[in-house]
């Protein structure tokens, strides 16, 4: 007996889908042929694409999700430390800042592609660590003499200065990547790191985007 109701329940449920399908864009066919020079096929035609254009615009309007956005934004931070860990105001988007955001990132970078600190590591202490390894590199940079050649930092200077601002010694392999991955920025920024180093312009706006 059940079967019996919920088969007509379906077939009852099909006409008047039908209804509403044909119906609908009848109705809207016939009131366009009132008023504009369309036959009734014509204005069914029109009114059912009408029908299905609003149909999918309301149907993307009831499934969107706020949250989805929120998400995505999130996505899209993930593989990089955010520049508000550096500076929240253009103000404080100094040279320094700007370099120790590249340097940490550049790091961060270097860190997440090796499995094995991504298994043993929670994402925010590597961030965490990215940020010492660009202070202990900013560190070196600053103290560099205006007539400098090379602007380059090792792995023997980086470990010093670690240790030199109260960070634990870290193993060689995370130096070496700390290194390369902080070199990687300094290279192709020379020039304009020597202009910093020789002028002093550590605290000045960061003339770059």
């Amino acid at each position: 007996m059940g079967a019996i109701h919920r088969g007509l329940l379906t077939v009852v449920l099909v006409v008047i889908s039908l209804a509403l399908v044909i119906g609908i864009p009848l109705v809207i066919g016939w009131i366009l042929t009132l008023f504009l020079p369309f036959s009734l096929f014509e204005g069914t035609l029109l009114g059912m694409i009408a029908s299905l254009v609003t149909g999918m615009i309301w149907y993307n309007i009831l499934r969107f999700d706020p949250s989805s956005e929120v998400e995505e934004e999130e996505n899209d931070s993930e593989g990089e430390i955010l520049e508000s860990r550096f500076w929240r105001t253009n103000a404080e988007r100094t040279w320094e800042n700007w370099f120790r955001y590249m340097i940490a990132n550049s790091v961060y970078e270097d860190l997440l592609d090796s499995p094995r600190w991504v298994e043993e590591t929670s994402e925010e202490q590597l961030q965490e660590l990215s940020i010492h390894l660009a202070d202990a590199a900013l560190s070196i940079l600053k103290t560099k003499s205006p007539r400098a050649t090379q602007l380059r930092v090792s792995k023997g200077r980086l470990k010093h200065e670690m240790v030199k601002i109260g960070q634990p010694p870290y193993e060689d392999s995370i130096l070496n990547a700390g290194v390369a991955a902080v070199n990687v920025v300094l290279a192709p920024m020379e020039a304009v790191l020597k202009r910093i180093v020789r002028e002093q312009l550590w605290d000045e706006p960061a003339g770059i985007n």
